[in-house]
């Protein structure tokens, strides 16, 4: 297998490019996030206190967070986090084995 290219994009997701000439010629992209960092952004949204009460103030809350790698796996199994129902959201993530991937504040 010969990497092609490596970069990253907004959240920290990593993406390579791979060709598998032994293979046929296949083209594999392959996508991974280091969620650390979604851990420790919830954990401090979670004990600000004055967030809360501004976003109570203009009718909204921050309750969670799904990190972009999670969203992009979701998308491939058919499920849109921007419209679909949280217990859609919430069946695609057990379908991934990713349930871990949801920090509620």
């Amino acid at each position: 297998m010969e990497l092609l290219d490596r970069y990253s994009y907004g959240g920290g997701v990593q993406v390579s490019v791979e060709s598998t000439e032994s293979e046929g010629g296949k083209l594999i992209i392959r996508k991974s996030q280091d969620v650390t960092a979604n851990q420790e952004f919830c954990k401090s949204m979670a004990g600000d206190a004055d967030l809360w009460r501004a976003g109570v103030k203009k009718s909204w809350a921050m309750v969670g967070h799904i990190p972009d790698i999670a969203i992009v796996e979701l998308r491939q199994i058919g499920v849109d986090v921007f419209t679909a129902p949280l217990k859609d959201i919430r069946a695609g993530l057990r379908k991934l084995g990713k349930e871990g991937y949801v920090w509620k504040n």
